[in-house]
């Protein structure tokens, strides 16, 4: 089956339908308007990410800062003999807030990596339908193909390059099942749009 569909041959085929529904008309709508159309500026979405992922590496670096800093003061406290309320609570107040995730936890190199090979992948099927209305047997049937896919390149002379994006390809579905998952169990949300 090909990847991509003929938009002038879809427009075609739904102006033969002799049914019109206010659905089919709406879909039409969108598809000439190019709702469906995916996103040709091959380095925004990277450029994005690779933005993103230095922003979290600056964030971070600076909460490692603060918290050093915020460590130094404790100790310094802590030197002082006979200490008044005030240096004893502010001590308690320090060790609180070090003893406290930072919020920005940093992901591990490999699991970054992987990530962006993962969102290759997928920035390459977005013109496919979203994974949120795909039924769970279809998610999990593919992921068991990729999986042999996997096993075979990992078997056969492929490079490991190859490998890389045929893993890639398993934990995307595997992320698909999660998070359909996710949006099944999440609380209802008010508001249009979502």
């Amino acid at each position: 089956m090909s990847e991509y569909l003929n938009k002038k041959a879809v427009l075609e085929w739904l102006d033969d339908r002799r049914y019109k529904s206010p659905w089919i008309e709406s879909f039409r709508d969108r598809l000439e308007s190019g709702a469906f159309d995916a996103d040709e500026s091959e380095g925004t979405w990277k450029a994005t990410s690779e933005f993103a992922f230095q922003l979290n590496d600056q964030l971070e670096a600076e909460v490692q800062r603060l918290r050093a800093a915020l460590d130094g003061i404790r100790q310094y406290l802590m030197l002082i003999p006979n200490k008044t309320v005030s240096e004893q609570r502010t001590i308690e107040i320090c060790n609180e807030a070090l003893s406290t995730s930072t919020g920005a936890q940093q992901v591990r190199e490999p699991v970054r990596w992987f990530a962006e090979q993962m969102e290759e992948k997928l920035r390459a099927n977005d013109h496919k339908p979203h994974w949120s209305i795909a039924h769970p047997d279809y998610l999990i049937h593919r992921l068991f193909q990729e999986a042999n896919e996997l096993w075979r390149a990992m078997e056969g002379e492929l490079t490991a390059d190859e490998v890389i994006k045929e893993a890639a390809d398993v934990a995307n579905f595997a992320m698909m099942i999660a998070d359909n998952a996710r949006r099944i169990n999440a609380p209802e949300k008010g508001g249009e749009g979502e």
